[in-house]
């Protein structure tokens, strides 16, 4: 939106395969004047290591790194990305007072949480730090109690958040009043999801603009892209 038309622009998905954007770096290196890519791929070394070789084919005047900041990338590139070791401390911050009422502060990291490993590590510092009782589990309990507060880390919008819903209505409380519910990573669909659905999240809006922005101005620079809590019904 923000280039409005001053680029042409092309998307294609590499769908979290990192022999698929190897084929398409291959495929396009002299097309574009810029390369953005969001580089989504497993957190291990080795696989980051193989995506760093791939991206800098790309030279650094041209190559913009979105979201994710793959730590083997060296070079004068620009990046407008989060920080998962920092940034949800920060979010949860702004609501650090309720969040000390609470009972227990439940950490539900799915199987499917790419970065879960990563955030955790800022909310365990985060509810050590205030005096926080934090559990940490891998799917939500049959058994809830009054006072408790959820943090949900998943991939997407999932089936889990209905089936917490459904906990919910067998254990007859009612969430955002008895129980406490927060998502990391906001959508457009979270305003309406369970009546509103709490999030900590980068600003995905305002990452694109920055991007753009970079793109019109020819000025590559590295950005922390803006964090915050997004409170609705369910907090």
């Amino acid at each position: 939106k923000t280039l409005r038309n001053d680029a042409e622009v092309r998307i294609v998905f590499h769908n979290n395969d990192v022999d698929q954007l190897e084929y398409y770096v291959d495929q396009n290196l002299d097309t574009y004047d810029y390369y953005v890519v969001i580089p989504h791929f497993s957190i291990d070394d080795e696989t980051q290591m193989r995506v760093a070789k791939v991206l800098r084919r790309i030279p650094n005047r041209k190559f913009l790194m979105l979201d994710y900041y793959n730590r083997f990338m060296e070079g004068q590139f620009g990046a407008v990305c989060q920080d998962m070791l920092k940034d949800p401390e920060s979010g949860l911050s702004e609501a650090v007072e309720d969040l000390k009422r609470s009972k227990c502060f439940n950490l539900v990291t799915l199987p499917e949480s790419r970065y879960g490993a990563l955030t955790q590590v800022s909310i365990m510092r985060f509810c050590e730090r205030n005096g926080i009782q934090l559990r940490l589990m891998d799917s939500f309990p049959q058994t809830v109690e009054d006072g408790e507060v959820y943090f949900l880390q998943t991939g997407r919008l999932s089936n889990s958040l209905a089936e917490f819903d459904e906990i919910l209505r067998k254990n007859n409380k009612k969430i955002g009043k008895d129980v406490g519910l927060i998502s990391y990573n906001d959508v457009p669909l979270n305003a309406v999801v369970l009546g509103g659905l709490t999030t900590i999240s980068t600003d995905f809006e305002k990452m694109g603009v920055t991007a753009a922005e970079m793109i019109l101005s020819g000025k590559m620079a590295k950005v922390h892209n803006d964090f915050r809590m997004t409170r609705r019904a369910t907090f």
